[in-house]
């Protein structure tokens, strides 16, 4: 992963429209092969100038593939007429250390569940990103068993809705994609690619093709851990989630896995939220309420 980091020098009294024209111009970036994360600040001492920060997965991502496309002649002509001077552009290494704050308070600390979304939409290419990006989870003998369905369509989320609790509808309707996060009960029949070269592969193969019951509980238990990892992925690379429960899984079965034999676990928003529909922060148990050390 690499680090892009833009100064801008923006037209004196322009900085309010360089800021609203930026909300646009982060759309068309977010959608770009490679594309991690960002975040923009403003200067305090030269109040004219902001500093941009870009995530790639790779420094071609951005060179060879952002800055080669068509994206990037709209990302200019967006944000160009705001420039006082040409933006200075470097690039930087991310060591490999621990996160810091920040990335702690995205992803844990001022995380939370939503319930409410813009007008926003998501593109498919941000959802094979966040694909991309969650698939590297550990699970076991890398069984990979997770399946997921994002509905995007209002036809396939009114098809979601329908399967669900009357107090989840709105919310799966008012989001621009919802996943459904499944399992593969059959997901050994992948393990000779995905396992390749282990020495029990045959013998897991055998047993879990031998015990329904043992395959069924190994893919409930990996695919939840890759469902939660999705989370975690989703907030990283700037999306709002809004996991939830309280559906017909038999149901959603039958209208989304009916011909893969797949089985739904449980279904997660995903878009940009909107603030007002976000319940205050509930309490949690403390270390030693849920911990022992021994």
């Amino acid at each position: 992963m690499i680090l892009e980091l833009a100064i801008f020098d923006i037209q004196a009294g322009q900085q309010s429209a360089f800021e609203a024209a930026f909300a646009r111009a982060a759309e068309v970036i977010s959608e770009a092969s490679g594309y991690v994360a960002h975040e923009l600040q403003r200067c305090i001492e030269t109040d004219t100038r902001f500093m941009l920060l870009v995530r790639w997965q790779s420094l071609e991502h951005h060179l060879q593939g952002f800055r080669q496309s068509p994206a990037f002649t709209e990302w200019r002509a967006i944000l160009s007429p705001y420039f006082a001077s040409l933006p200075v552009v470097e690039h930087y290494t991310v060591p490999d250390a621990a996160v810091g704050d920040a990335t702690l308070d995205v992803l844990f600390h001022k995380a939370h569940s939503h319930n409410a979304w813009t007008s926003r939409q998501v593109a498919e290419p941000q959802l094979r990103n966040l694909y991309d990006t969650l698939k590297w989870a550990p699970t076991s003998f890398n069984g990979q068993p997770a399946r997921i369905v994002f509905c995007r369509s209002l036809t396939s989320r009114e098809k979601l809705a329908a399967c669900a609790m009357p107090g989840n509808r709105a919310k799966i309707l008012g989001a621009p994609v919802t996943a459904i996060i499944g399992y593969d009960p059959r997901f050994y029949l992948r393990l000779p690619v995905l396992a390749a070269g282990r020495a029990s592969l045959s013998a897991a193969i055998e047993l879990y093709g031998a015990n329904t019951a043992v395959a069924h509980e190994h893919a409930f238990r990996n695919g939840s851990l890759q469902g939660a990892y999705l989370i975690l992925a989703a907030r990283a690379l700037g999306l709002d989630c809004g996991p939830m429960s309280g559906f017909d899984n038999a149901r959603v079965d039958a209208e989304f896995f009916a011909t893969s034999g797949f089985r739904s676990n449980f279904i997660c928003a995903l878009g940009y939220a909107d603030p007002s529909g976000m319940h205050a922060r509930a309490a949690r148990l403390e270390f030693e309420e849920a911990c022992e050390c021994i």
